[in-house]
């Protein structure tokens, strides 16, 4: 039963694959993943309110068996009971006085004859009935069976589509852009160098660059070195937001911070990405992505600050997820912050494309 199953589902996946693939690609995603839900958890309720139907109508099947099997039951012991009846009044009838037969006998004898009959017909009625009754419940059982192997192949079709969708869908689907200028775009370098010692932005890409020993972004500040972008003017307390962009680091610069969200309740940050040696984790923590050096990579940071959940998106596939730190001033960063422990002298990343998005 298992390999006709699984048979079944490799042939229709194959089928779903060549027939719906190249129009599943081409197809509109936004809100997919959020409308197949919908259409999963509808397929999903329909199964089970059919197979509850289903469930109901053997049960009733089951209650009425059990009903012909006790009707059955009485009259085999009524049968009986006649049985023993027509026997006695036998026995009276040849053990009349004198070896004559006496009339009231014979006529009692030809009544429970009658009788007798009458309750053979009734016995052999409720066991056509009951008979039948079981072929009904047969016939249910394999129907049962039918549509329970039926609604396997459509949940395992939905799923697959769903994944396609999963796959297919992005980031930003559902989302608005926001409009930046160069005015939300603050650049935080250290104080005591000229903007161009340590940024530029040629051809669409932003080079940022800071060393170990390099000043803090404000003669004041206890933190360490940094060539960040600020995205300055798009604060927020609430909603959706999402940061994307498109990053580049080199190779030999490790343990610099590159995106951050800012703020939180009782800490600095909601989330930090930090990349070490090509590998870009979690604060100190989670593995999120590795070999990240001298190529370009896509990065999605989605902050539902009203549920309370960050997501972290690598070249359009989810990462990471995590609870966010709570309320506060929000807003993202992206450069190279020189955060300890084991940074490296010389620390560089490079941006381009970047966009802030909302729901």
């Amino acid at each position: 039963m298992g390999v006709c199953i699984t048979g079944t589902f490799l042939a229709a996946q194959t089928l779903i694959l060549l027939l719906m693939g190249p129009a599943i690609l081409s197809f509109p995603l936004k809100r997919f993943r959020r409308k197949m839900s919908n259409i999963v958890g509808s397929a999903r309720t329909r199964v089970l309110e059919k197979d509850g139907e289903q469930l109901d109508i053997a049960a009733k099947g089951t209650d009425i068996l059990d009903r012909e099997f006790d009707m059955i039951t009485w009259l085999v012991s009524r049968l009986r009971d006649e049985i023993d009846h027509n026997k006695t009044a036998a026995h009276l009838c040849l053990m009349g006085r004198e070896g004559k037969t006496s009339e009231p006998l014979a006529n009692e004898l030809k009544k429970r004859d009658i009788a007798f009959q009458e309750r053979v017909d009734e016995l052999e009625e409720h066991l056509y009935l009951c008979l039948a009754t079981i072929k009904w419940a047969k016939d249910m059982n394999q129907e049962l069976k039918k549509m329970r192997a039926s609604h396997l192949i459509l949940c395992l079709i939905l799923v697959y589509v769903i994944e396609i969708g999963r796959v297919c869908a992005d980031p930003t689907d559902g989302f608005t852009i926001v409009k930046l200028t160069e005015s939300n775009f603050e650049i935080q370098k250290p104080y005591d160098k000229l903007l161009e010692e340590r940024y530029s932005f040629a051809g669409g890409i932003r080079r940022l660059w800071v060393y170990a020993d390099d000043k803090p972004h404000e003669p004041d500040s206890k933190t360490m070195p940094r060539t960040e972008i600020r995205i300055t003017g798009l604060d927020y307390i609430s909603g959706v937001w999402q940061f994307e962009g498109y990053g580049f680091v080199p190779n030999g610069t490790s343990g610099a911070i590159i995106v951050q969200i800012h703020g939180g309740m009782g800490h600095a940050t909601t989330l930090i990405l930090r990349m070490y040696e090509g590998d870009v984790r979690y604060y100190l923590r989670n593995l999120i992505a590795t070999d990240l050096y001298d190529k370009w990579f896509r990065v999605n940071v989605i902050h539902d600050r009203d549920r309370g959940v960050v997501e972290v998106y690598l070249d359009g596939t989810l990462k990471f997820m995590t609870q966010d730190r709570g309320p506060g001033d929000l807003y993202f960063k992206c450069g190279v912050y020189a955060a300890p422990p084991n940074v490296s002298y010389f620390m560089e990343s490079r941006w381009k494309d970047i966009k802030i998005y909302k729901k």
